[in-house]
């Protein structure tokens, strides 16, 4: 499975950021070249109050370190485009 993060978004003190799935395919014919890309969100990531909380879209909740666990540098992905952005 690929996964990357979203840009992140800020609300107030809070910043939210999605993990998705991305699959991204190609097909020839000939001489043409056909291409197709999905993205389908996984985990929709909350991070504020020196907190990292998480919820996928079946409701279930995860803390940091499920999410770090799930999706290695996941969090401190968010945090390096928060400077880059700030």
């Amino acid at each position: 499975m690929n996964w990357t993060v979203d840009s992140p978004r800020q609300i107030g003190d809070l910043t939210f950021a999605a993990i998705v799935q991305t699959d991204v395919g190609f097909d020839t014919t000939g001489i043409a070249l056909g291409g197709a890309a999905r993205k389908q969100p996984l985990l929709l990531l909350s991070l504020g109050h020196g907190q990292a909380t998480a919820v996928d879209l079946n409701g279930h909740s995860y803390a940091a370190d499920e999410i770090e666990t799930l999706y290695p540098t996941a969090i401190s992905q968010i945090l390096t485009r928060l400077k880059q952005v700030g």
